[in-house]
């Protein structure tokens, strides 16, 4: 059921009976091995000041990795190369639309990104946010009215799985997808790694969009292994993964899971152009058993437990995915030096 609210400022926000569904069920198929690298939306959570020591603090180490993380290059390449050709893009983009930014994520994203990028179009009439995370999705909504007076509101919803109620009065509709939540998808094992962007942009379009919708898309197109592991590799961004865990435990029916029993491993498929962020069993565990709703789990060493995909696609390929799935490329940005290139596709 779509979760639709007013824009508003959200401190404590109730967590739906949807969103803990959505978990429980993202949860089940990850331990299955149903689904791999689909639980970055449970990454940026937050610790219950009921508990003492709550171990659930992604936002935080996420806090400390942006801080001390030097070559971590994502979010100051992204919100350069959105901020530079913003104006431009406003230009191609048609006057008046609904704005919609798919995934606006933190209130640091949205200001480096989201914002610049509505200040580049021409008279928007609306702003919808829309994010599985509802505090982020009301952050966002509630933000952007704040600063810019444009009518605003939050959706929660997987816009990726879930249909999107998109108001289709007689305004253009342009949708954002930033900080390559695309490429963050869920591995279906039958699939190489392009026919997943293929089919995630699939998705995305049928959920989401109808012909003549124009839709910015960022993607990284960062395939040096060394570099990546240099960004990656970093005890922060370990504690920020293995937070989902910990919110497992604290959030879920689960019995006899401990997640101090396993550690990060950031690994890189060449094949498939993914960079995927992963747990396993620690050196000298050897097996983990845990209930997990009704469903016996059993863990053992060796094991990878794929939490987060970041797909790192080349240009020509994350293109020709967006057409093969009924998109035209309107037009690509791209700088010397920058990992990130910046799509403007139109839907057919």
């Amino acid at each position: 059921m779509l979760n639709t609210f007013l824009s508003q400022p959200y401190l404590k926000p109730q967590t739906s009976d949807d969103e803990k569904k959505r978990f429980y069920n993202d949860a089940l198929s990850l331990f299955s091995g149903e689904k791999s690298g689909h639980m970055n939306a449970y990454a940026f959570n937050q610790p219950d000041d009921t508990l003492p020591n709550d171990p659930v603090r992604g936002g935080q180490h996420w806090t400390n990795f942006i801080r001390t993380a030097r070559d971590y290059y994502l979010i100051t390449h992204e919100s350069q190369i959105i901020q530079k050709y913003a104006a431009t893009i406003g230009n191609i983009l048609p006057a008046g639309a609904s704005f919609y930014d798919l995934g606006p994520g933190e209130t640091k994203a949205v200001i480096g990104k989201t914002l610049p990028m509505i200040k580049g179009l021409k008279n928007p009439f609306e702003f919808i946010a829309v994010d599985v995370n509802s505090e982020f999705a009301g952050n966002a909504a509630s933000l952007i009215q704040r600063m810019l007076g444009i009518s605003s509101k939050g959706v929660v919803q997987n816009f990726l799985s879930e249909d999107t109620t998109v108001t289709r009065g007689g305004n253009p509709i342009v949708m954002s997808l930033f900080g390559g939540l695309l490429c963050n998808s869920a591995k279906d094992k039958s699939l190489m790694g392009w026919e997943q962007l293929c089919q995630s942009f699939q998705n995305l379009k049928k959920y989401n969009m109808k012909s003549g919708d124009y839709l910015v898309i960022t993607q990284d197109k960062n395939n040096d292994e060394q570099s990546l592991m240099r960004a990656y590799t970093h005890k922060f961004m370990g504690a920020y993964i293995l937070s989902i865990l910990h919110k497992i435990k604290r959030d879920l029916p689960v019995i006899g899971f401990n997640p101090a029993l396993f550690e990060f491993v950031p690994h890189w498929d060449s094949n498939n152009f993914l960079l995927s962020l992963d747990a396993k069993l620690k050196s000298g565990v050897e097996q983990h058993d845990f209930v997990l709703g009704r469903t016996d789990c059993f863990w053992k060493q060796g094991d990878i437990l794929g939490l987060v995909n970041s797909y790192k696609f080349p240009v020509h390929l994350f293109t020709k995915a967006a057409e093969q799935a009924g998109f035209e490329s309107i037009s690509v940005f791209e700088e010397d030096g920058n990992n990130i290139a910046l799509h403007v596709l139109k839907a057919n």
